[in-house]
């Protein structure tokens, strides 16, 4: 830590102009403001920032106060002085008298990016000083987001932080928004009211939570608030809503369409994701209500070419678990794409579940057959739609397969015809 600049003070209060100040590989300049009052210190600060790193930093002070103690004389050989690494501080904690017992080195920040961090989350910095804060800051990497220019306000009054997000750049987007934290016996309370559009979907959800099946850019709005006393404690108690739409994107990992047409030869294996295999979408959208820690969906829709989806289900957010049941439907053309989500078609359900970092398609046997009257139905609608078709012709129309000519039929497809032909 390093800070230059012109200071003027007095007994009550001071202020450095002019100022630089540099923590780790992190610099500022501008001007600060401290004044003593009766409670706790003022601060305020106009600062413009280069890169920050706050995983980095909390990662260094949490591992400063873990150090343990300079060996005593007669310790191992080997084993004395400061840490030089991570396998030095592990060794340590397993020599007697160097804390073993009462000691157990914690590496912060390195936490299983598949779960969240059980770590208690401190917050007694809250309440060390009041300050009001102007922060233009080139970059931010925060809870392992990379974050772009941001422009942002901090006050912080009685151990009540909040942080007004005027403009920030993530993504290839931008959004502002407003945080708020405030000491609560649970804990920690989080409030969070965050909009950002144009995002690249991808890259935000995999760096925010370990999931990379979606592609495609678009928009994020979320609502939250909650309490505890470490992340999965907070996670369990959210509550609020979140929305999203993204454009012209994928699926990734699935061919749904693909998936279907296995279905209609019998094939009930072969779900497992691949990281080559995509389901375009002109659109995917859907809201959530969110109840302490579960996000419930019940307007999941996707469009795109010869393929519509729509489904829902629910997330649970600190188990970091989905649970979604998703109903595609294969439609006989490209008239209506992006639009009209009741064309014509064959519809099959299957199911999206398991942990979010490694979820699973499954057809949903039990979704398929306790309605046969409905699968019957859409079979006569495709009879009607498709008159004076083959079998042949409708199965391949629906299933987006090539058109091998075949015999004319007159009079509508007979339903029992058609369902043999798809269910074989």
């Amino acid at each position: 830590f390093q800070v230059s600049g012109r200071l003027i003070g007095g007994a009550r209060s001071a202020r450095l102009n002019n100022a630089s100040i540099s923590l780790g590989e992190t610099r500022a300049t501008g001007v600060v403001r401290v004044e003593m009052r009766p409670k706790r210190p003022y601060v305020d600060a106009n600062l413009k920032m280069s890169k920050l790193d706050i995983d980095r930093l909390s990662a260094g002070f949490a591992g400063a106060r873990a150090l343990p103690r300079p060996a005593r004389r007669g310790a191992p050989k080997g084993k004395r002085g400061r840490p030089k690494s991570i396998e030095d501080l592990l060794r340590r904690s397993q020599v007697p008298g160097q804390g073993a017992g009462r000691f157990a080195p914690q590496v912060r920040g390195f936490a299983n990016r598949n779960e969240w961090s059980a770590q208690p989350i401190d917050i007694a910095g809250l309440g060390a000083v009041d300050a009001k804060a102007r922060l233009r800051i080139d970059g931010l990497k925060v809870a392992n987001l990379a974050i772009g220019n941001t422009s942002l306000r901090l006050a912080l009054a009685n151990g009540v932080a909040r942080v007004d997000i005027d403009d920030i750049k993530l993504y290839g987007g931008g959004g502002k928004g407003v945080i708020t934290a405030r000491p609560t016996g649970r804990g920690v309370g989080i409030g969070a009211n965050v909009r950002v559009d144009k995002v690249a979907a991808r890259a935000l959800l995999k760096d925010a939570a370990d999931f990379d099946r979606i592609d495609g850019r678009g928009n994020l709005e979320l609502i939250v608030s909650g309490a505890g006393n470490s992340q999965k404690a907070i996670a369990d108690s959210l509550n609020g809503t979140a929305r999203f739409a993204f454009q012209d994107g994928a699926i990734v990992g699935w061919n749904i369409a693909k998936i279907i047409r296995g279905l209609q030869q019998g094939q009930f294996s072969n779900f497992d994701a691949v990281s080559s295999e995509r389901t375009d979408f002109s659109e995917l959208a859907s809201t959530f209500t969110i109840t302490n820690g579960i996000a419930t969906t019940r307007d999941l829709r996707m469009t795109s070419p010869l393929l519509r989806v729509a489904g829902d289900g629910e997330v649970r957010i600190g188990a970091r678990n989905l649970n979604l049941a998703l109903r595609p439907r294969l439609v006989s053309s490209l008239r209506g794409q992006g639009g009209r989500s009741n064309n014509g078609g064959l519809e099959i359900p299957v199911k999206l579940k398991g942990p979010w970092h490694d979820p699973r398609i499954v057809p949903d046997v039990k979704g398929l057959t306790e309605d046969p009257g409905r699968l019957i139905d859409q079979a006569k609608k495709l009879g009607k739609q498709f008159k004076g078709k083959s079998v042949g012709d409708i199965v391949r129309g629906v299933l987006g397969q090539p058109d091998e000519g075949g015999e004319q039929q007159s009079g509508n497809v007979k339903p029992k015809e058609l369902l043999k032909q798809l269910f074989r």
